[in-house]
């Protein structure tokens, strides 16, 4: 498994490396059966595992090779100097070899690119790090499997703490921006506005949870409302739909309503069957705009996502609403 897994690795990357360089597109689903096809061939025939070669590809490169004639070409040329031309070469030392596959495989490495990534994101220059040490220090089937598990803390650690803004309004207008990037923004007196992006899930709830609490807390005693911007929201699972009807039951025993706004399709669908849907009841809106229009008014938004059997209104007239 791990000798499939390292060769499938090596094969990918030098492909798409130089599909970069000659600008074209590589399918790693096609990739993989072709691998894997050949490779059963290899083992009905006794050969060795098939993989693409860090070293031959570059040597094939910098040869002017583009199709895959060229592997037909060096199979000929190996076999007449296997047949005949060995004792010409008896003598020619090993190191020979080695300098032409330096050669080919020192222009694989992008220094220039390295200093990018190190530029524009700290966590995946690190994984990249941690990638070539591993690689270099216990060989490239465990250092690859390092590597893996590098990725995945790298994205466990971005979903557990993911980025969120406290959102203000824009003078003269409906837009709402992250306060701390748009210093005019204003915040909205007694409500309390928040954009969570990343999919909500159990690594993550009880950050949000947190957060909110966090901001209730600084807002003070006057806050009436938190809106929960939820346009970067694609999924949310079950511990995050439980998580988050506690979270509007806490902030209902403070005095305060929880608005849910810009929602899409897929997250209410998962809320309509939880029943945190109908625990909204006509708090949840299509805009950010909407849901602070109707806790400045005290109105029920006619914009407001209502599902269907949950009244409208308060009171003796409440009477039940479907809207799509």
């Amino acid at each position: 498994l791990v000798i499939t897994l390292a060769g499938f690795m090596e094969s990918i990357a030098i492909a798409k490396v130089f599909a970069r360089k000659n600008r074209y597109e590589v399918d790693a689903n096609r990739e993989l059966i072709g691998l894997g096809a050949a490779n059963v061939g290899a083992g009905l025939f006794g050969g060795y595992p098939v993989t693409g070669g860090f070293s031959r590809t570059a040597v094939n490169a910098e040869a002017g090779a583009r199709t895959k004639l060229a592997a037909l070409i060096t199979a000929a040329v190996v076999t007449l100097v296997i047949v005949a031309l060995t004792p010409l070469f008896e003598q020619l030392p090993s190191a020979t070899l080695g300098a032409i596959v330096v050669v080919a495989v020192a222009k694989l490495f992008d220094l220039a690119e390295i200093s990018h990534i190190r530029k524009l994101k700290t966590a995946d220059f690190a994984t990249l790090v941690v990638a070539f040490l591993a690689t270099l220090a216990f060989g490239v089937e465990l250092g690859i499997g390092i590597a893996i598990a590098a990725s995945i803390v790298v994205v466990a650690v971005r979903m557990m703490t993911p980025h969120t803004a406290e959102l203000g309004r824009l003078p003269g207008g409906s837009l709402y921006r992250n306060v701390d990037r748009f210093p005019q923004a204003e915040r909205v007196p007694g409500v309390a506005i928040i954009r969570f992006d990343v999919s909500l899930s159990y690594l993550n709830v009880e950050f949000l949870k947190r957060r909110v609490q966090r901001l209730v807390d600084e807002s003070g005693p006057e806050l009436r409302a938190v809106v929960l911007d939820a346009s970067g929201v694609n999924d949310i699972d079950t511990s995050a739909v439980e998580t988050l009807a506690e979270l509007i039951t806490d902030l209902d025993e403070q005095g305060i309503t929880l608005h849910l706004a810009s929602a899409k399709g897929p997250v209410r669908d998962v809320l309509m069957r939880a029943g945190t849907y109908q625990q909204l009841g006509d708090r949840v809106h299509d805009q950010v705009h909407d849901a602070i229009a109707a806790v400045a008014t005290g109105q029920v938004d006619p914009h407001a996502i209502t599902p269907p059997g949950v009244p409208t209104e308060i009171g003796p007239n409440a009477r039940p609403e479907s809207r799509s």
